[in-house]
């Protein structure tokens, strides 16, 4: 496929991929924080991380390739705006936690891509007991979640429709 070919053509040049726990925070002057790849400072790194917007049948394909090249990546899974049918879906839901339990067990790291603040804006949910019940749904699972990703929806910024300008 064109996405093997793709990290085996990233492999190939000698970059070593590595999932989002690969990188550790390290504060420096002013707290401000930085990246810093832990024990690997001399080498090419890509960071590879998914967002699981749309399909996670897709995403699972993705995650099998990878696999099976030994690579390991991290997949922010949303949980509602246009993932939100496959969660008011018994039987989608299911399946939903199904992937994301298998790309787990494929070696691969599973995030929380969230949109709080669209569901606050445009449905009045509670952000924090939104994302509290979120990672429980997924702590049921037996499905670990390293970290979170704010996700840019469509329907917040056509809320907010803030410019900016530099």
């Amino acid at each position: 496929t064109s996405y093997m070919k793709f990290c085996e053509n990233i492999l190939r040049l000698g970059v070593e991929i590595h999932p989002f726990n690969s990188f550790g925070f390290e504060y420096i002057k002013n707290d401000v924080p930085f990246f810093k790849i832990r024990n690997n400072e001399d080498k090419k790194i890509l960071f590879l991380r998914h967002d699981v917007d749309h399909d996670p049948l897709l995403a699972l394909e993705m995650a099998k390739i990878e696999h099976s090249i030994a690579v390991r990546s991290t997949y922010f899974f949303l949980s509602t705006d246009t993932l939100k049918p496959w969660m008011n879906s018994p039987i989608l839901k299911k399946k939903y936690f199904a992937v994301a339990k298998e790309i787990q067990s494929l070696g691969h790291e599973i995030g929380l891509h969230y949109d709080a603040i669209g569901d606050f804006l445009c449905e009045d949910v509670n952000p924090v007991e939104n994302i509290k019940e979120t990672l429980s749904l997924f702590s049921e699972n037996q499905i670990h979640i390293v970290g979170c990703s704010a996700h840019g929806s469509y329907r917040t910024r056509e809320i907010t429709s803030t410019s900016y300008s530099l």
